[in-house]
């Protein structure tokens, strides 16, 4: 059976946002009560969600997934090993205007992080904002590089922890930390020296790396 694309990313959204809560038991009936649908595109986007690490079985019941400090350490192992080796591919296969969309893509990360907001009430929408800045400067190295199941692997190993994004963000001049980090890996993308963009991934994946789990440790989640 086709997946009700609607249903899944309606689902699927209602646990990045935290909606839907890590450890939160998963019932069908309500569920498709919520989003006004039948239970079986319900179950079969479940099926999808599971299957992308989102979702987790016990017995009979379904739960939302509750992201661990190794499980962290597990995602970031397979995104090393894989981003490390796209943004050679991006150089090796990029066309000429996918490195011209490049640059213009961190010249409109800079432009915004230059642009954070001094109003709290303002700085939850630049933040949204600067992750989907953010995910597109990294579509684009994934597009140059022309490898889709790659990308959809570290699609979905981004899924289990990206509802920590805004957290992580948060935190006092990671912006700028970030930004700096993308720079240098657009600027050895743009200027094709692979040990340099391999080098400048590694550097913002272990930053990160050590973001998400200091901010774990933080809020007490588990270890294993």
């Amino acid at each position: 059976m086709e997946i009700n694309k609607s249903v899944y990313e309606k689902i699927k959204e209602l646990i990045l946002n935290m909606d839907l809560k890590p450890g939160e038991f998963i019932s069908e009936a309500i569920l498709a009560k919520k989003l006004n649908v039948s239970r079986t595109p319900v179950r079969e986007a479940l099926k999808k969600l599971e299957q992308e690490g989102l979702i987790v079985t016990e017995g009979k019941r379904k739960r939302v997934f509750i992201l661990t400090l190794k499980d962290l350490k597990g995602i970031f192992d397979l995104k090393r090993i894989i981003e490390t080796e796209v943004v050679r591919w991006a150089i090796e296969r990029g066309k000429e205007e996918d490195f011209k969309k490049l640059k213009e893509a961190i010249e409109g990360l800079e432009r915004l992080a230059k642009s954070r907001p001094k109003n709290s009430t303002e700085i939850r929408e630049w933040f949204i904002l600067w992750l989907k800045q953010d995910r597109e400067f990294h579509n684009i190295i994934f597009d140059m590089a022309d490898n889709k199941r790659a990308e959809q692997i570290v699609e979905n190993l981004n899924s289990q922890w990206h509802r920590l994004r805004i957290g992580i963000d948060a935190i006092e001049g990671r912006i700028e930390k970030a930004l700096e980090e993308h720079k240098k890996i657009a600027q050895a993308i743009l200027g094709k020296d692979i040990t340099k963009a391999k080098e400048a991934m590694l550097e913002h994946l272990d930053n990160l790396y050590n973001s998400v789990s200091s901010l774990m440790e933080i809020f007490h989640f588990p270890k294993s």
